[in-house]
């Protein structure tokens, strides 16, 4: 469990963000946490292993997705070992969500988490989009990380339901980048938001891409 220093730096850092969820989930948030640095100890999960540091560029990063989203479900895509997905899935019981991944040891981590942590909410598939099994349509698609602008969207698109969106999380993204992605931008209409955030504490840059689908 977190010590009461590290609960505080949760609750403040995310409150420097703007960030609201229930207190009651913390504790599954500091389960979260424990076991991914336990697992780590055994498979490669993260190259973050100081807690203070997981607590921000994992839990609170993630969490910096709620003021963004729409009503209805979420994928997150490239998932890795469950962020944002997870973080996401403890303080959002009502929401469904799913987590792809790649990496069958990160599938493994996430599915036991998503059983040890009692998120009914929560499935996790071990693929990577676009794959022609996943018939689902979701309410939007998040990816924190993983791929390029344009490999993204080509990845995500299939599997977005009419007026969905589009949520890519990154540090800097450079403007080649985005320029390789103007094609499909314009083919499909997205209307593109950027938006520029700073971590409470080590006041690393991160950037948001949202692009909304129309009907």
């Amino acid at each position: 469990m977190f010590s009461p220093e590290q609960k505080l730096k949760l609750l403040e850092g995310a409150k420097k963000l703007g960030l609201s969820f229930d207190e009651r989930f913390v504790p599954k948030l500091s389960s979260l946490v424990e076991n991914l640095l336990e697992w780590n100890h055994q498979i490669n999960l993260t190259a973050i292993t100081e807690i203070d540091e997981v607590i921000e560029k994992h839990l609170i990063d993630s969490l910096a997705l709620l003021p963004y989203l729409l009503p209805g479900s979420l994928m997150d895509v490239g998932s890795g070992a469950g962020f944002p997905g997870l973080p996401l899935a403890i303080v959002q019981p009502e929401r469904e969500f799913i987590l792809v991944e790649a990496t069958k040891k990160k599938v493994n981590f996430i599915s036991e988490m998503i059983t040890r942590l009692e998120l009914n909410n929560c499935r996790s598939i071990w693929s990577h989009l676009p794959d022609k099994k996943i018939t689902t349509k979701v309410d939007q698609i998040v990816s924190r990380g993983t791929f390029k602008v344009a490999d993204f969207l080509k990845a995500a698109l299939p599997s977005l339901a009419p007026r969905g969106q589009l949520i890519l999380m990154k540090g800097k993204i450079p403007e080649s980048e985005l320029i390789l992605a103007i094609d499909l931008i314009k083919k499909y209409r997205l209307v593109e938001t950027r938006l520029i955030y700073q971590l409470p504490y080590s006041k690393a840059d991160r950037s948001l891409f949202v692009w909304k689908k129309p009907v």
